[in-house]
């Protein structure tokens, strides 16, 4: 087993979670989640770009499929809302 000396980290920094865990663009502290796709992320910006993201995987790959190889529910990447899309404490 390799052991990174001390004070060394390999370049990684140990980033805490937040409420959601992490953003799932940048893997930094998620506060919010996205309505739209009820994925963690940590501000409007990565959560625009999850949503491109996920718009670019669809068109590609032709929607959403399940285990079974059959449609499922797909994600579209219009935002339902134009500014409160990303949920805080408050929104609850």
């Amino acid at each position: 087993v390799l052991k990174q000396p001390d004070g060394q980290n390999g370049g990684a920094e140990k980033v805490l979670p937040g409420k959601f865990g992490w953003c799932v663009v940048c893997r930094g502290t998620a506060l919010h989640y996205c309505v739209d796709t009820r994925d963690p992320v940590c501000g409007h910006k990565c959560k625009y770009r999850n949503l491109e993201r996920l718009a670019l995987v669809e068109t590609h790959y032709g929607g959403n499929l399940d285990a079974n190889g059959s449609d499922a529910t797909t994600v579209t990447a219009v935002p339902s809302r134009q500014i409160s899309t990303v949920s805080t404490a408050l929104d609850e």
